[in-house]
């Protein structure tokens, strides 16, 4: 499978010269790489023997394979999904430059979607709790304040934050500039007024001392001047809600949940919830809300905090 995996490579490169985030170049990395170690296990010699039925008994492998996962003990439908897209993805790739003879994936049936609904929602109790956690006499909590009042604002992403630069924010108007957004699409977004307002803080009183290098445009940075990590961002979350004494498992992505959830709780029009969010479909932000589409066309427009 030495032909294989030049051909991974060759792939990786490309997506790296599409300019794709290292995140999602090290992920579709690992996906192909995954499927070329079963296919060796399988005996598969060359990538021209891989056919139709491989593919099928890989979804078959990932479906029944135990893991051990954040006490999962199986891989969700999703994950699958996702998986098989990024592997059709590759052969695509392969197929458009005439690389294969047969592209295995093109008439794969994919596993049926789960339309899970997201865990652990903050009360609006617990999300102010958790606003106020940050010690804001000091430069950290004045910057952690303005991180997560913009988060419950905007909705954004942990990678949107950790991507935001200065110029990106326009507190005159009260909007932020997401570039290349999931999925690699910009976006303007609104931001309330009590964000903007930390975010003014923030900028006059602890940004400047923290930036050592001018060439940083960062909007957030660390206190060795350069641009947030995202476990960085991790270990703030969890201190913070220990803090707020939150018993609840919470991530970055469960306050973009919160945020959605107390809009609509507030009369929020489901356009205006999918615009922030940044979502293609309505199924999407349905999900997001915990009712039905149906029920979200019902709303009206009303932002949650201003």
């Amino acid at each position: 499978m030495e032909h294989y995996n030049r051909l991974a490579d060759e792939y990786v490169t490309y997506l790296r010269t599409r300019n794709y985030s290292t995140k999602t170049v090290d992920l579709r990395e690992r996906q192909v790489k995954a499927f070329g170690k079963y296919l060796r296990g399988q005996g598969v010699a060359d990538i021209d023997e891989i056919t139709v039925d491989h593919a099928r008994q890989y979804i078959i492998y990932l479906q029944e394979s135990p893991i051990k996962y954040l006490g999962r003990t199986r891989r969700t439908a999703n994950y699958i999904r996702t998986v098989i897209f990024k592997l059709a993805a590759f052969f695509r790739y392969l197929s458009s430059r005439n690389r294969i003879l047969v592209d295995p994936f093109v008439k794969i049936e994919l596993p049926r979607r789960e339309l899970r609904l997201p865990r652990n929602i903050l009360t609006e109790v617990e999300m102010i709790r958790l606003l106020h956690a940050p010690n804001v006499n000091t430069d950290k909590g004045k910057r952690d304040r303005a991180m997560l009042e913009l988060v419950y604002s905007s909705g954004l992403r942990r990678a949107e934050i950790i991507n935001l630069d200065v110029g990106d924010i326009d507190l005159q108007n009260g909007r932020v500039f997401i570039r290349l957004g999931k999925p690699r699409k910009d976006r303007v977004v609104p931001v309330g007024k009590k964000a903007c307002e930390w975010i003014t803080v923030y900028l006059e009183e602890v940004r400047p001392y923290l930036v050592i290098d001018s060439r940083v445009k960062a909007l957030f940075v660390s206190y060795r001047g350069g641009r947030l990590r995202p476990y960085t961002l991790g270990e703030l979350l969890q201190k913070y809600t220990k803090l707020a004494k939150i018993t609840k498992r919470i991530t970055w992505h469960t306050l973009r949940h919160t945020c959605a959830t107390h809009l609509l709780q507030n009369g929020a029009d489901i356009r205006f919830i999918q615009e922030l969010l940044g979502h293609v479909s309505l199924e999407s932000t349905a999900i997001y809300t915990r009712v039905s589409p149906e029920e979200l066309k019902k709303a009206i427009r009303k932002p949650p905090r201003s």
